[in-house]
């Protein structure tokens, strides 16, 4: 046996049925590999919460998108080629309003079709985008604040769209919504003020980022992490088990992101 199950209500009943049978019973082969394989489930059982990771693509002087918002596209092909593959390790992938307003994406993976999460409490996406015309064929769940219109609630539904209606769209409250509901490893490719929502509440394990060989300047010009940020670098969060990979002209940094929940 490589670990015991961290299920309470089953942890360590088939160890006992085993030896009880009279089988001999090690346990600890390669328990490490196991937690890796198995890493959401060990978190959702000891913290109630998903495991996540965050992505974003960016250029060397750190933008997401040039001052007028334009985007498309930072990383090269075989990233993005990459990145559908990454796609598929994951029950859902998460972005916020301004994401799916802008880019209209389809979030899909090269094999899957993950369950999307958009962050939206005005219920501002409108009917016509991908992500609520195509819900009947993929999973797709809006997180919206109170104060969303009732009468878009209701359209939102009848199109297809799973509504969580919580007073205000608290990330960690949402969450843990999602992980009682079976959703344990979510991919994060929110803009600025999503990342920086999930990475200040320390709720991403894991950071994927693409640095692009590009230049785009520009004061204005979005940044992966926004929000007020830290007052001191010894604040800074750090990534341990750090890896780099080159994909294209594109660098890969992938680390996991230390103190979280």
């Amino acid at each position: 046996v490589a670990v015991r199950d961290p299920n309470p209500n089953v942890s360590g009943r088939g160890v006992a049925a085993l030896r009880k049978a009279g089988i001999q019973v090690k346990a600890g082969l390669l328990e490490a590999e196991a937690r890796e394989l198995n890493k959401a489930y060990f978190k959702f059982h000891r913290t109630g919460l998903p495991y996540v990771c965050t992505k974003w693509a960016m250029t060397l002087d750190g933008k997401i998108a040039t001052h007028t918002g334009d985007s498309r596209w930072i990383s090269g092909e075989a990233s993005r080629k990459w990145l559908h593959g990454f796609r598929d390790e994951f029950q859902a992938i998460l972005v916020g309003a301004n994401t799916a307003l802008r880019d209209d994406p389809g979030m899909r993976g090269a094999r899957r079709r993950p369950i999307r999460i958009v962050l939206d409490s005005n219920a501002r996406v409108p009917i016509g985008a991908q992500v609520v015309k195509t819900a009947r064929d993929q999973r797709t769940i809006l997180a919206v604040g109170a104060g969303a219109p009732d009468d878009k609630v209701r359209l939102l539904r009848r199109a297809g769209v799973e509504v969580i209606q919580l007073e205000a769209v608290d990330m960690r409250v949402l969450f843990e919504e999602l992980a009682r509901a079976g959703i344990i490893k979510i991919l994060v490719e929110g803009g600025g003020e999503v990342h920086a929502s999930v990475l200040a509440d320390h709720l991403a394990d894991e950071a994927c980022v693409f640095m692009a060989p590009k230049i785009i300047g520009g004061a204005d010009a979005k940044t992966p992490v926004e929000g007020p940020g830290l007052a001191r670098m010894s604040e800074a969060l750090h990534l341990g088990d750090v890896a780099m990979e080159r994909i294209g002209d594109d660098v890969l940094v992938r680390g996991r992101i230390t103190g979280s929940s």
